[in-house]
């Protein structure tokens, strides 16, 4: 069963293995379609939106399935691009900076860099430029950390477009100024102090800021010339110097762009030359010009956008302008006018049906929220229905289950009280028998105990004709049935006092004629040891103690001192009075008792098989501690080895104030 338990479980272990496994290739197989979704559209941007954002759309929705954060942030990068390339930069912001809270939360810095560039980039187009200097900044931080030589040259890129854009700036362009000079980022003549990369160092003194970060984008990548990069640089530059009226700089970047881009057609090919055309035309080249703008026109596609169609035609009119050639110059104006109006009534219609779309989005979005509405409240009304079905069922359940406890509690009790019965009927029937036994031990054994002694000491006091050998063995006979007797005596005693059995009658009691009693009794052992018994007990001293028990206590006392002091030896009984309480004393010389004996003295177990002459069971004392307790005194024993030994005990004397500790439990006892 065992084997079988663990064969089971190791089964399990390697399906769940297996589940792990073949989820994790899943997962793998989908990261590696989600990034080929993101290429797509990185390359849908430039010829189709609606594709891009188709493919962008599909590249979210399986990385959020995946919950891979990192390609969560990657496409959101890219749809917050398409947002922006499609005039949308406030829905592309959005989705940039959820980008950038995705991209954070997994510290990929090289990633958060790129949002941060796409930010500012947006910022850019909407003139924005004190806040796009601040992203820039913070990519620029990260790329120089990382030694990323192709974003820190885009970097500069963008701050060349940023220098070259403020001039158009309709703002607060001296306070943008003050914020721009401020910023940390500057080009490698105020960076390298006046280390200038060969080539630009003359040249950054007199050119312009845009002109220096460009300068500083081709310094950064002058390792890699033919990156791409470079080129987009030398058709800014270009651009710019033609702006300028410098022909010949611009003639020599564009040219460079050019030859970069000869494969290129359509409208890249078309502006490229229509660029051309008017540098030309600037120089004095009229043919090199005329040749361009032909190859422009020619290159030029119809079917392109409104937009492009609209700023060729205004290049066209300008280059008529420039070679004094109004009439096209005003043909081409018109075509431009023309296409703006175009524009601009689209852009109305599409302003309406955005409008007419959001209407109709927010309606049914209303109808949306109302039936989610309706369904949360049918499902809480379902779950509330629920909750209390299973709450009674609970209940219901929770009260069988104690209904039943206590059947089987009351079964138990009932068992109990039964058992509890019989066992107290048992011990009833037990007491009657113990009583019949201690009936007949006091009347059966005690008798001819106390019948025994009392012929032997006849013996010894009326033969005066036995032998010297018979009396001695009389003697010892005599010896050993007193101690039996006392022994039993004692064992009775201690019984009934351990049962609750003694009955503790206080009374006032004479300590002289209780101790006169005890010293008769053992007269006959006095007389055979020749002891001498100096009785320092007055005549007026009455205590309140129970008649029996005192007897015991000092007869108890007195047997074993004559019973450990040497032959003609000396007992002492003394008493003095100690405020309310009679201080009894009973001193001998005998052998003592040692020191380790007599710390156990009242803790010891009673020793009823002892063979030592010179130990006793030890139960005589223990009756006379309980005996003495009971009527509210206290028991101190002190003792030398081979000096002898001194027993005390206290009792209340008769017209004192009484405090008797055991009486209400012997009281209880008895009842």
């Amino acid at each position: 069963m065992k084997w079988n338990s663990l064969l089971l479980i190791l089964i399990l272990n390697l399906c769940f293995l297996g589940d792990s496994y073949a989820q994790a290739d899943n997962n793998t197989d989908k990261k590696e379609e989600v990034l080929r979704l993101i290429d797509s559209s990185r390359s849908a941007i430039s010829y189709s939106f609606p594709d891009s954002k188709k493919y962008i759309n599909k590249a979210l929705d399986i990385s959020r399935a995946i919950q891979d954060t990192s390609l969560i942030s990657k496409s959101l990068l890219v749809k917050g691009r398409i947002f922006h390339m499609n005039r949308n930069s406030k829905e592309g912001f959005k989705l940039l900076l959820e980008a950038l809270k995705y991209a954070k939360n997994i510290n990929e810095p090289l990633l958060i860099a790129e949002i941060y560039d796409n930010l500012g980039l947006n910022l850019r187009n909407n003139n924005n430029f004190e806040d796009a200097l601040k992203y820039y900044e913070k990519s620029m931080n990260i790329r120089k950390k990382y030694n990323d030589t192709i974003g820190i040259a885009n970097i500069y890129v963008n701050l060349g477009c940023i220098s070259r854009d403020r001039n158009h700036f309709e703002g607060d362009k001296d306070a943008f100024n003050t914020k721009y000079q401020e910023s940390e980022i500057k080009p490698y003549k105020v960076e390298l102090k006046n280390k200038f990369p060969p080539g630009i160092k003359n040249q950054l003194i007199d050119e312009s800021r845009a002109i220096a970060y460009f300068d500083s984008a081709l310094w950064v990548m002058k390792d890699i010339p033919e990156h791409e990069l470079n080129y987009e640089v030398y058709y800014l530059k270009g651009i710019l110097y033609s702006g300028a009226y410098e022909y010949e700089k611009a003639l020599l970047y564009m040219t460079k762009f050019a030859k970069y881009q000869q494969k290129a057609h359509g409208e890249i090919a078309s502006n490229i030359n229509m660029i051309l055309a008017n540098i030309y035309q600037g120089l004095g080249m009229e043919e090199e010009a005329d040749k361009n703008l032909n190859l422009a026109i020619e290159k030029f596609n119809n079917d392109s956008s409104i937009e492009t169609k609209e700023y060729f035609y205004f290049s066209l009119a300008m280059y008529y302008n420039s070679g004094k050639d109004y009439y096209n110059a005003f043909q081409n104006l018109l075509k431009t006018r023309y296409l703006r109006t175009i524009a601009q009534t689209k852009n109305a219609q599409k302003n309406i049906s955005r409008v007419q779309s959001d209407y109709e989005k927010s309606l049914e979005k209303i109808r949306a929220d109302k039936l989610e509405v309706e369904r949360q409240n049918q499902e809480l009304l379902i779950r509330n229905r629920n909750i209390i079905i299973i709450a009674i069922s609970i209940f219901s359940i929770v009260l069988l289950i104690s209904f039943y406890f206590q059947y089987q509690r009351k079964n138990q009790l009932r068992d109990s009280h039964l058992k509890i019965e019989k066992q107290k009927i048992k011990l009833e029937e037990t007491i009657i028998l113990k009583d019949k036994f201690y009936s007949i031990i006091s009347h059966d054994i005690k008798n001819p105990l106390l019948g025994l002694e009392m012929t032997l000491e006849n013996i010894m006091q009326n033969e005066s004709d036995i032998t010297p050998e018979l009396r001695s063995k009389i003697v010892g006979l005599h010896y050993n049935s007193s101690e039996l007797s006392q022994l039993f005596n004692n064992l009775l005693e201690w019984i009934n006092i351990q049962s609750g059995a003694f009955r503790f009658n206080p009374r006032t009691m004479n300590l002289s004629n209780t101790t006169k009693r005890v010293l008769k009794i053992n007269h006959s052992f006095i007389a055979n040891k020749n002891l001498e018994i100096i009785n320092n007990v007055p005549d007026d001293t009455n205590v309140l103690a129970d008649s029996n028990m005192l007897f015991s206590i000092i007869h108890n006392i007195l047997h074993n001192a004559i019973k450990f002091s040497p032959q003609n030896g000396t007992i002492i009984l003394d008493v003095n009075i100690e405020n309310e309480f009679a201080n009894y004393s009973i001193i001998d010389n005998g052998m003592g008792i040692e020191e380790n004996d007599l710390k156990l003295l009242f803790t010891s177990k009673i020793n009823l098989n002892s063979v030592n002459p010179n130990r006793g069971s030890g139960l005589g004392l223990r009756v006379v501690k309980e005996f003495v307790e009971c009527c509210g005194g206290k028991v101190h024993v002190s003792s030398k080895v081979g000096e002898g030994t001194k027993v005390s005990f206290t009792l209340n004397l008769s017209d004192s104030i009484i405090k008797i500790p055991y009486e209400k439990n012997n009281s209880s006892r008895r009842s």
